[in-house]
Formats: C-alpha cells, structure tokens, sequence
C-alpha cells in the first residue's frame, strides 16, 4: 500500500518593497535647492536611507503529494521477496490391478467369476491374429429339413448353410470361405464366383 506524504516543495517569492523613484527624484531636487551645505547633506542622507530600506523577502511555501513505497523490509535492511506460493499437489492415482486368467489352467480357472473367464477368453481370442479365409476340402455333405446344406471339412470344422439360395456341394469338393463383416462367413468353391453365407456350428 502506498501512503501519501507531503514533502515541502519551496517556492521563493521575493516581495520588495518597491521604493517610489518618483518621490525619491523630487527629494533630491528638493535637496538640492537647500543653501546651506550642512543642511544639503542632511536631506540627501535622509533621501538615501529610505531609498534603502528594502522590505525583507518573504517565502511563499507550497506542498504536493509524494509517493512513498510501503513495502516491508526485512530486519537485515532488505527488501523481503514475496512468499512464494506452494501448490498443492494433485491427488495420486491408483492404478487398477490387472488379473491374468489362464484358461489353460483348470486349477486357476477354479473359483474364477463368469465374467473373469469371458474377459479372459476375449483377450486370448483377440490376440490370436485368426485369418480372414481359409481353405479346405469337403469331407462329408448333409441336407438340413429347410433345404440347406450341411458339411463337414477336412479339419472336421462343421459349418451350415444360413440363407435358402440353392448351393450344390459334393464330397471332395475345394471350398473357401471368408470372413465378412459383422461377423459374416461366406463360402464358394474354389474358381467360382457365386458365395453362400454359412456358420460354424462345431
């Protein structure tokens, strides 16, 4: 905070009094004219001292506002610095602890939450980089009561027919199938265009 003090700022006005030049000439013509020199003197010494008798100066004083710092100072003469601002610090984070579930292990899988061994089985499936096709023989062919068929490859994988478009198939036959998207499977023959969307069923 600065407080405002009054430093003297003197300003000197020097007031004279003004002797009247006009009265003082007319005295000494007056002087003058005196015949006796004795007396003559005595006029012009008079004339003269009031001539000189000068009004004493006089001091006019004015005052203006001064700004004067505040600032504390430290008791060694100075200057104390400003406290220094401690932030306060941020809360700390725990981090959440992983579980690894082996679904290899039926001895860990024991006591284990439907929701850890899922979770556990999604991660193991997703790290596993699956192929978006393959390719087989067909080992056995079956029809379905609406029509489809129904086959059995030659890595005993079962799939079925999903949709009622006719598709022949025959033992022996090269397949491909391929993922779609959305989970979509699709098979054809091998040097064919024509697909059929199917699913795993084993």
């Amino acid at each position: 905070m600065v407080k405002l003090l009054t430093r003297s700022m003197v300003g000197l006005t020097f007031a004279f009094a003004t002797p009247v030049y006009g009265q003082t000439a007319a005295d000494y013509e007056r002087c003058r004219a005196i015949a006796t020199d004795a007396d003559r003197l005595a006029c012009y010494d008079n004339v003269a001292s009031a001539g000189d008798s000068v009004a004493e100066p006089t001091v006019a004083i004015e005052t203006a506002p001064v700004a004067m710092d505040t600032t504390p100072v430290a008791n060694d003469g100075t200057e104390p610095t400003a406290p220094a601002t401690v932030a306060s610090p941020e809360p700390a984070t725990t981090a959440a602890a992983t579980t690894t579930v082996s679904l290899d292990d039926p001895v860990d899988l024991f006591g284990r939450s439907d929701k850890e061994i899922r979770d556990a089985a999604i991660q193991q499936s997703n790290d596993k980089s699956a192929p978006d096709r393959l390719t087989a023989a067909v080992a056995s062919v079956s029809t379905t009561a609406s029509g489809r068929f129904r086959i059995t490859l030659d890595n005993e994988q079962t799939w079925t027919q999903t949709e009622s478009a006719r598709f022949r198939l025959r033992e022996g036959d090269a397949v491909e199938i391929r993922r779609g998207q959305l989970g979509a499977y699709f098979l054809k023959k091998q040097g064919k265009n024509r697909s059929v969307r199917v699913r795993r069923i084993n």
